[in-house]
């Protein structure tokens, strides 16, 4: 359309210009020349056949220029202007200039628009046949979900009841002497991401108290050594890569210091263990030790993290038994808890 529009539009300027063309050619004679040339040429000729080639050529140009003439002269007779085929392509030029406008600046992006609108109007004079094959999806989908979700309530069940009596076991290790525990599995009315079930941990840290959510009965302490008693059960299967441990002292010592410790040399052997202690027993479970304390300078406070070598880490569990005085017999006590330490952990299956 555009070559044509430009065509017709400049129709008088190109009759022009070539009929000028083929009147300045014929009538300065140059037809008759080159023709009167090929005359004198060719008696040369028959004295020397060596320019013979020059006058092939030159009676080649001649009849390519006599033949150029009449296509030129049949170009002006058959030309033909129009003006309401003119007035169509411009019309039609302006309709598609005004979808480019509307929905894009070029015809690949107007055909592309195209392609897009009839897509959803197939989609649209479909709609009912999609809304049923998507209904029968929908259907097959959630019969297989409800399914699973089934499947995955049973599982619960099965090692709820052994993960309540592992978990129990390993709380009364860490002191908690009377605790109760149950998993509460309640059914829901619709699938979650997470199946069909509502999972609670209840639990009863102290005789007498009703069973409540883990959440609302436990201080941080407590938290710490609940977390720690599950992870101790759990540390071969979930992918935790580091645990932190903040007050996991609080309120126990003796023996049951020691349990603990022994829970979390159980723990490193499948993550990094980061714990904050005073407790000798835990600390000397330890593989490595910071030592942290709080420094005032010009009215700042700093707290200060150094990496203690193992005199250090000796005098710093001496310290946790003996208090700030380090005597000889709180350094052999610390040495021997750390060699206590170090072969249960060596042990560990």
């Amino acid at each position: 359309l555009e070559e044509k529009y430009k065509l017709l539009s400049n129709g008088q300027k190109i009759i022009d210009s070539l009929s000028k063309a083929v009147n300045l050619i014929e009538e300065q004679g140059s037809l008759d020349n080159i023709s009167t040339g090929i005359g004198e040429i060719a008696h040369v000729l028959d004295f020397d056949k060596g320019i013979e080639e020059v006058y092939n050529n030159i009676l080649t140009a001649e009849d390519l220029l006599s033949n150029s003439i009449r296509s030129l002269k049949y170009y002006i007779e058959d030309f033909d202007y129009n003006e309401a085929e003119f007035n169509e392509v411009e019309e039609r030029l302006d309709g598609i200039n005004s979808l480019k406008r509307k929905y894009g600046d070029s015809y690949d992006n107007i055909m592309s628009y195209l392609a897009q609108k009839e897509k959803e109007l197939d989609v649209l004079n479909n709609i009912e046949e999609i809304r049923n094959n998507l209904k029968l999806d929908l259907e097959k989908v959630t019969k297989k979900l409800l399914s699973s979700c089934e499947e995955l309530t049973k599982e619960r069940e099965k090692y709820g009841k052994e993960l309540q009596e592992s978990f129990v076991k390993a709380l009364m290790e860490l002191n908690f002497n009377q605790v109760k525990f149950e998993i509460k599995i309640d059914r829901l009315s619709h699938p979650t991401e997470n199946g069909m079930d509502k999972v609670v941990y209840n639990i009863s840290t102290n005789p007498g108290e009703p069973l409540k959510p883990l959440n609302e009965v436990v201080s941080g302490g407590e938290l710490s050594r609940i977390m720690l008693a599950l992870k101790s059960i759990l540390a071969n299967s979930d992918n935790i890569d580091t645990l932190i441990f903040d007050e996991i002292d609080t309120g126990i010592s003796g023996k049951t210091a020691y349990k603990v410790a022994e829970k979390m040399g159980e723990i490193a052997r499948n993550h990094q263990v980061l714990a904050i202690t005073h407790l000798p027993q835990i600390s000397s479970m330890a593989d490595c030790h910071f030592e942290i304390k709080k420094v005032v300078n010009n009215n700042y406070t700093e707290t200060l993290v150094q990496k203690l070598d193992q005199e250090g880490s000796i005098n710093e569990i001496a310290r946790l038994i003996g208090g700030d005085e380090i005597t000889e017999n709180a350094k052999n006590s610390a040495i021997e808890l750390i060699k206590k330490s170090q072969e249960y952990k060596h042990n560990i299956k």
